[in-house]
């Protein structure tokens, strides 16, 4: 079946496929590997804001485009989503001490310090994770694959996006961000729902956020 997107899709692949990764390269950039030029929270509640906008144009290019966003997961298909936590938790447990003393200090000065800061991080955890997974694995892949009729290709090109939008953690990060990033699609596609990759997001997220300070304050990093 020909399907076609209207102007609103093609704007918001462009939006999440070019103008959010030009973005993240240009805040990298002004960043230069140096710590945030805002406090923290403020950065937080910034990035709220931020993904509550990608969610609001992801749902408009949904409904111009007549396209379901699935929220009622297939339970037995759904527990794989545990495992790709685990295996994410793994990773970053295993990855740490692998990480240059730079990469670790940034991801250090992005987490946060404190219970102060650790309210706003979660709610971002949460806000991100719903607009991140909608937008990318929800209408962005439906929409590329409405172009492209593959799969393959539908994934791969929105995994990549998805990691490069995240540069600012480093190289590094983004290449083991494009891997999960995969496996993400994976769970939404086979589970045939995005609640499954939400709460795995969500989770993955806060845990990152209440573990890795513990290991920055530990290296004296902080």
């Amino acid at each position: 079946m020909a399907w076609r997107i209207d102007l609103w899709g093609t704007a918001f692949l462009l939006f999440i496929g070019v103008a959010l990764p030009i973005l993240a390269f240009r805040t990298k950039a002004r960043l230069r590997g140096g710590v945030l030029p805002i406090p923290r929270a403020l950065f937080y509640w910034q990035t709220i804001l931020f993904q509550i906008v990608i969610y609001g144009f992801a749902l408009v290019a949904a409904g111009t485009n007549t396209i379901a966003l699935t929220l009622v997961p297939q339970t037995p298909r759904a527990m794989w989503a545990i495992a790709l936590l685990v295996v994410a938790l793994l990773a970053l447990r295993i990855f740490w001490p692998l990480r240059s003393a730079e990469s670790k200090g940034r991801l250090c000065d992005l987490l946060p310090q404190g219970r102060a800061e650790l309210v706003p991080y979660l709610l971002l955890c949460a806000v991100a994770a719903i607009a991140e997974e909608i937008a990318y694995r929800g209408v962005a892949y439906r929409l590329l694959f409405r172009v492209t009729h593959s799969i393959a290709i539908s994934v791969a090109v929105i995994a990549v996006v998805f990691s490069l939008g995240h540069a600012l953690q480093g190289w590094r990060s983004v290449a083991v961000i494009f891997l999960f990033a995969v496996g993400f699609h994976a769970v939404v596609i086979y589970g045939q729902s995005l609640l499954p990759a939400i709460l795995v997001h969500f989770a993955y997220d806060a845990i990152a956020g209440l573990v890795v300070p513990r290991w920055c304050a530990k290296e004296r990093l902080l």
